[in-house]
């Protein structure tokens, strides 16, 4: 039809005010992703794994042993001065 300025106007040429369907299954889908990668992540910053268990345990068991060590060591040495 004519428009109020004489030039020709077709519904199908002119955009739609509203985003598609298919836009708005992108947006969600992709809010969707952001929010779960953001939860794995602050989920797995806390996240202490059996192995990290065993590290750490073997760690001050080497600690205690080369405490012990040095404890006697000094206990040696001071029965040596006196």
């Amino acid at each position: 039809g004519k428009g109020g300025n004489g030039e020709d106007t077709d519904f199908t040429e002119m955009a739609c005010p509203f985003p598609s369907l298919t836009d708005i299954q992108e947006e969600v889908t992709g809010t969707y992703k952001d929010a779960k990668a953001a939860f794995d992540q602050v989920l797995h910053a806390f996240v202490i794994s059996p192995d990290d268990i065993d590290r750490m345990a073997d760690k001050i068991r080497d600690a205690k042993v080369e405490l012990a060590e040095n404890y006697q060591k000094q206990v040696k040495e001071r029965q040596l001065v006196v």
